[in-house]
């Protein structure tokens, strides 16, 4: 049971990691007084990232002990509905080309593609496990 679930604890982990390192990366270069302006808090983009990936994975998982053959093509869907949902939720900081927003937008991007990265590695994991349980 505890191996079946493995990814989702995996992903639990670098998300706590990577929250940390962020942390510890603007406290050390001083950038608090930038984070504080913005619309969106650290620790909210991270629950949402964070939770988004769970369920992708956990999702993925399912998939894989009901079809394996069909991760690839659910994959993708998860990938492309949770893209959607996150723009319409964070559309405010998106949309907004403001320059105090830069900084924000620039955030929420390299979040977004280090989610994406870490959810990729997973789910080639997840289908390198040639036998479906």
């Amino acid at each position: 049971m505890i191996k079946k679930y493995a990814p989702v604890f995996f992903t639990l982990i670098w998300v706590i990691l990577l929250y940390a390192i962020h942390k510890t990366t603007i406290l050390f270069l001083d950038w608090s007084a930038i984070y504080s302006n913005f619309h969106y808090s650290l620790e909210t983009l991270y629950t949402a990232f964070g939770l988004a990936s769970l369920l992708i994975i956990f999702i993925l998982i399912r998939v894989k002990q009901r079809n394996f053959d069909q991760i690839g093509m659910a994959f993708m869907v998860l990938i492309t509905v949770k893209m959607a949902t996150l723009y319409f939720v964070f559309k405010p900081v998106i949309s907004n080309r403001e320059d105090e927003m830069q900084w924000e937008r620039t955030n929420f991007i390299i979040l977004f593609m280090a989610f994406l990265i870490l959810e990729t590695l997973i789910s080639a994991k997840i289908l390198k496990s040639t036998e479906p349980k």
